[in-house]
């Protein structure tokens, strides 16, 4: 029969009864509601709130072929250390000029919006570093806003959003700029859910226990609909990969020399760590829901393990591997997926020749060189190149 295709972005509000034993507090120990719900977030009409998204028709029926947008990590920030953001900013502006003219659905950004670390805490914080924060999550919000509205933009946090450790204080603090942490919605047939990776991460911040326990229930119960639905595909979002190599991976998998950053991290450092990804994976297989998106590394890796789909893509920021700021172009039909990554500068290119003259008149054609190396190389090889040297 027909797979099922699901989208899941990482989030926190969740128990699943399959995992209960990861979890040592149950959902009712703290207060559900979600963390967005009395905040307007007027700069996007499609920001998250109540764990869904606004403004679309969330049809749960197969209609035809159509594509999305994934980004990674814009992390504003990053490139000078939280000196300037001006070369973030411009990376940004470029995506949104290349997403302007391509139309696709909706776009996905798996992650580190912003380079400084969260600072708000319930005793307050260094004012200073909140002002940092808060300068980069406006200038986030100007170059974004000027999508073309019609576009749908869904926003998941990363590490550097969240913290490496989140918390119900950093989470909230996130909510109320971005919206709902971890949220779900449907597209012609596909159920996408957006989760919080970070909490999988590390669970040790305050109240994350709890949190991750609601996000799990979350889970379950937005696989089930998908299943209850008849949903032609399931996909997964996620900042942080579940596996880098293999689903079963241990946590010795060598060190990668980043880029430009002078200095050496374990592989380990990207990935879901085994004894909190085994099971979610197990789950998601049940439901058939096998491909996942995701960020982080700021390197370009696919990997495919005992049918589960590991998509990741680099940065529109700073790269710490041999890759390009850029996009990956996911096209959906009945049948499957095929995606393929493209740099800013190879988009702009094929979109200003424009060659044959076309006029794509709606979002439900790809540009038809675009088409062509899509079709021609779907699953695109070359994205395995862009990690850094590994070390033993």
């Amino acid at each position: 029969g027909e797979g099922v295709l699901v989208l899941i972005l990482l989030g926190s509000q969740t128990d699943c009864s399959d995992i209960s034993f990861l979890f040592e507090w149950e959902v009712d120990q703290m207060e559900t509601a979600d963390r967005s719900r009395s905040h307007p977030h007027p700069w996007h009409k499609h920001v998250p709130v109540n764990r869904t998204v606004p403004h679309i028709a969330q049809k749960s029926e197969w209609k035809q072929d159509f594509f999305f947008i994934v980004l990674a990590d814009p992390q504003f920030g990053m490139l000078t250390e939280n000196k300037d953001w001006s070369g973030e900013m411009q990376l940004a502006r470029e995506s949104v000029e290349c997403i302007n003219k391509l139309k696709p659905k909706f776009v996905v950004v798996v992650g580190d919006l912003v380079h400084a670390w969260p600072q708000h805490t319930k005793e307050g914080g260094d004012q200073q570093k909140i002002e940092l924060r808060r300068k980069q999550e406006e200038d986030f919000k100007s170059i974004y806003a000027q999508l073309d509205p019609s576009i749908p933009l869904m926003l998941l946090a990363g590490n550097h959003d969240l913290g490496n450790a989140p918390s119900d204080v950093s989470i909230d603090s996130f909510s109320e700029v971005f919206g709902s942490d971890f949220f779900s919605w449907w597209w012609d047939g596909v159920k996408c859910i957006a989760l919080n990776s970070t909490l999988y991460s590390n669970p040790t911040g305050q109240n994350a226990l709890p949190l991750m326990a609601q996000q799990q229930e979350f889970i379950e119960r937005e696989l089930k609909d998908a299943k209850d639905k008849a949903a032609t595909h399931t996909l997964v979002f996620t900042h942080h990969a579940f596996f880098i190599d293999s689903w079963d991976e241990g946590e010795e998998l060598g060190r990668v020399r980043l880029k430009d950053l002078n200095y050496v991290m374990p592989r380990s450092y990207f990935h879901v760590h085994g004894d909190r990804r085994i099971p979610m994976l197990e789950l998601f297989k049940e439901y058939n829901a096998t491909t996942f998106f995701s960020g982080h590394a700021h390197w370009n890796n696919v990997r495919t393990s005992e049918g589960f789909k590991q998509i990741t893509t680099t940065a529109v920021g700073m790269q710490l591997g041999e890759n390009t700021s850029g996009l990956r172009l996911v096209e959906v039909t009945q049948s499957g997926l095929k995606h393929r990554y493209f740099s800013f500068e190879e988009v702009k290119r094929i979109l200003n020749q424009n060659q044959d003259g076309e006029t794509r008149k709606d979002q439900d054609d790809i540009p038809s060189e675009l088409r062509q190396i899509l079709e021609s190389d779907g699953d695109h090889l070359g994205d395995r190149t862009g990690e850094p040297e590994t070390l033993p």
